[in-house]
């Protein structure tokens, strides 16, 4: 059972429609100031049982009887209804009532209605479905909302858009760290979301899209829009460039020989020291100190600690001369800045050195303490061949002689081994004299800052032995060749054309 409004067909003054009669108001009795609707509503949640209600049953009969009898042919009799107030309900936006996202695909976007007029309470329905006066946690989209008050009237707004605000787009780039001091730098370039920009670095560095004095490592940096949106994004890691033998003539300082006379004009070019040493005492490869003389030699890239030795200090000494029959001494000083220096020791001819405590190296010093009394009138004191890392260097290879089965008399014999042409292009003719039957010879070639870039193992047969060595995949440029077996070991420079 349920109670409808509706009207008499045949009574020409109302015709079919309802809509009127459901807004009429009740002037007296249990439901005064209810609309006919409100009225039939309660009713018939009454009739089903769907709500509780004080109101008894005769209650309903009496003010339901006051409707239908209260007209006569389309006129008011009794007064029990009348017509409800002019619609008056309208919506406004103030000025700051839109809040936008403020993020890109965000959700924090809001809407806040003023309401004015109409008789409470008033419904929202809102094109998302929201039946609140006032709406939030919005993305981006287009709002629009419909108001109802008690008598029916309604009232709209034009729909509201929230943008979509770009998105926060980084790139990044990273440059090396190539020193002990650590010199690497990242730098962010951003666009999008709105500026200005606050920078967050994986470091805790702050306040710019560019950091320097990195040492390899990740690197990552958050970056924050004026709007308090964040964007994080990984630029990778920094790389360092290590290095393996002296690069750079940072000072010098030559003294006299021992009889107090210059040291001779090819022994008195500080050049010498630089790149891979040599290891075959000829003329124009090697920087003689003099008797108390220093140099100072800086290593691009640095070389770095690891277990164990980790630099060679090569000198020039001419036949296979001891050490204590022929001193050559000099106090070896290593720097990661060139301003502090950690002395480590006195090397006498060649050595190794661990450069612990230090974590790497760019600059080496290398003081004569050679006692001009020891030797003969014409010497020079300590005779620098070249410096070295021990991970690539040739102090290493010989070394290691005993683990390889390579043998462990390594001699330079320079006229055993030829090499030619000198410029190669695409493969060098490696010639042997005197080589053993079944002996194994390795080959290395080292790059001009000491890098092995290639190495090659043979099996060589008595006699005259030859093989030729591919070399094309080389860049152009100056090379070292180092070719040793037992009882030999050969160094020499090759220009890849």
């Amino acid at each position: 059972m349920a109670i409808n409004i509706g009207f008499d067909n045949t009574i020409p003054s109302f015709g079919s429609s309802n809509l009127n009669l459901r807004n009429l108001v009740i002037n007296s009795g249990s439901f005064q100031g209810w609309t006919v609707q409100q009225l039939f509503d309660e009713a018939n949640k009454k009739i089903g049982g769907c709500a509780a209600s004080t109101l008894s049953f005769s209650t309903f009969n009496d003010a339901l009887t006051l409707i239908n009898e209260g007209y006569d042919n389309g006129t008011p009799m009794n007064k029990f209804l009348t017509c409800p107030p002019p619609c008056t309900l309208s919506l406004s936006l103030k000025q700051d009532a839109i809040t936008q996202v403020s993020c890109f695909d965000g959700s924090n976007g809001a809407i806040n209605l003023t309401v004015s007029g109409g008789v409470a309470p008033v419904k929202f329905l809102w094109s998302n479905g929201s039946t609140s006066e006032d709406i939030s946690n919005l993305s981006s989209g287009s709002y629009s909302v419909v108001a109802t008050d008690v008598y029916g009237c309604t009232a709209t707004i034009l729909p509201v858009s929230l943008a979509n605000p770009s998105p926060i787009l980084i790139s990044g780039s990273l440059t090396e760290s190539t020193s002990c001091v650590c010199n690497g730098t990242a730098t962010a370039n951003v666009s999008g979301g709105k500026a200005s920009y606050s920078y967050l670095w994986s470091n805790n560095a702050t306040g710019t899209n560019s950091i320097s004095s990195l040492c390899a490592g990740p690197v990552s940096v958050t970056v924050t829009d004026a709007n308090g949106c964040k964007k994080a994004f990984d630029l990778g890691s920094v790389t360092r460039t290590e290095g393996c033998v002296a690069t750079e003539i940072v000072s010098f300082t030559q003294k006299m020989r021992a009889n107090g006379t210059p040291v001779n004009v090819d022994r008195s070019i500080p050049e010498l020291a630089l790149g891979v040493p040599q290891y075959n005492n000829a003329p124009g490869t090697f920087f003689s100190l003099g008797f108390g003389g220093n140099v100072v030699l800086k290593i691009s890239g640095g070389i770095y600690d690891r277990p164990g030795n980790d630099l060679s200090i090569s000198e020039t000494t001419f036949g296979p001369q001891p050490c204590n029959s022929y001193p050559e001494k000099a106090r070896i000083f290593i720097s990661g800045d060139g301003v502090s220096w950690t002395d480590k020791g006195v090397v006498c001819q060649d050595g190794q050195f661990d450069i612990f405590p230090l974590p790497c190296i760019n600059f080496v010093k290398i003081v004569d303490e050679s006692n001009p009394a020891n030797f003969p009138s014409d010497a020079d004191g300590f005779d620098v061949d070249g410096i070295q890392c021990i991970s690539n260097s040739i102090a290493r290879m010989a070394t290691d002689e005993a683990n390889n089965d390579l043998g462990n008399n390594a001699k330079w014999i320079s006229k055993s081994v030829s090499l030619f042409p000198n410029p190669a292009e695409n493969q060098l003719s490696v010639n042997i004299t005197g080589a053993d039957d079944n002996g194994r010879i390795q080959v290395n070639i080292f790059d001009n800052v000491g890098r092995n870039v290639k190495s090659m193992e043979l099996i060589t047969m008595a006699g005259n032995f030859k093989f030729d060595l591919p070399i094309a995949e080389l860049k152009s440029g100056l090379y070292n060749v180092v070719v040793k077996g037992k009882d030999l070991m050969h160094s020499a420079k090759i220009v890849k054309k």
